[in-house]
């Protein structure tokens, strides 16, 4: 018996148009995650998911590649993010966030 192949369905989240990006930096990884305002999440990355290893993942240049794969991620399924950061070494980690066209929030934790 031939097993058939399902084609993926691209997820679209429906009725979600901005979202707001968390960044957990710590000395040693940085995690972004994209969620909507209800705090369900859309995406997330890091550096780790991007084919960083080891020392390599608590650069700011790792933090800053994982930062754009989240947007990309969040801009497939049609989300606009804002960001609101936590942990040591924050600055460090999205000082060119901008690019991947986000931008950050007053309210920082």
């Amino acid at each position: 018996m031939a097993t058939k192949d399902k084609a993926k369905k691209k997820k679209i989240a429906r009725g979600i148009t901005s979202g707001i990006a968390y960044i957990q930096a710590s000395f040693n990884n940085t995690i972004i995650t994209i969620t909507d305002k209800a705090g369900n999440v859309i995406a997330w990355s890091a550096p780790g998911c991007v084919g960083y290893s080891g020392s390599k993942k608590s650069t700011p240049f790792a933090a800053q590649i994982a930062a754009t794969d989240a947007a990309r991620k969040a801009k497939e399924v049609g989300v606009k993010v804002r960001g609101l950061c936590e942990g040591p070494g924050f600055w460090q980690r999205v000082g060119n966030s901008g690019a991947s066209g986000s931008r950050n929030s007053d309210n920082f934790n």
